[in-house]
């Protein structure tokens, strides 16, 4: 549910939190403009400025413009996996929810239920080390 992911959001500082959104929000910007190179490097900081607070909210957030860079570059596994993490996780914004329900909308059938899911820190240490 939300709870958890408003409630741990609620107690950051006002920069914590405008820092964590505008990193996302360049990454999605940047991955959209079909620029993914740019949009990879505000999505590994959106990633360790998530991790350097401990809230798993922005850290999901961060996986959805991940998950575009690799439905452009075909790699549908990778997409599903990120997708089906961000829609499954208790701590996920339901805005960031739909968003990558609806992404995950735009894939074939047959690659949309990935086969396990990782946790979320090692999926985002991945991710970071890329």
């Amino acid at each position: 549910d939300d709870f958890h992911a408003y409630y741990h959001f609620g107690n950051l500082t006002s920069w914590d939190r405008d820092m964590g959104l505008a990193l996302t929000g360049c990454s999605r910007a940047a991955a959209r403009l079909d620029q993914p190179e740019r949009a990879a490097g505000y999505y590994r900081s959106a990633l360790k400025h998530a991790e350097s607070l401990h809230v798993d909210a922005f850290a999901l957030m961060a996986l959805i413009p991940a998950a575009e860079i690799a439905l452009a570059e075909d790699d549908l596994d990778q997409t599903s996996l990120l997708l089906a993490l961000v829609i499954k996780h208790p701590h996920t914004f339901a805005y960031d929810r739909a968003q990558a329900e609806d992404l995950l909308g735009r894939l074939p059938k047959e690659s949309r239920s990935p086969q396990g899911l990782p946790d979320l820190w090692h999926a985002a240490a991945e991710l970071m080390d890329s």
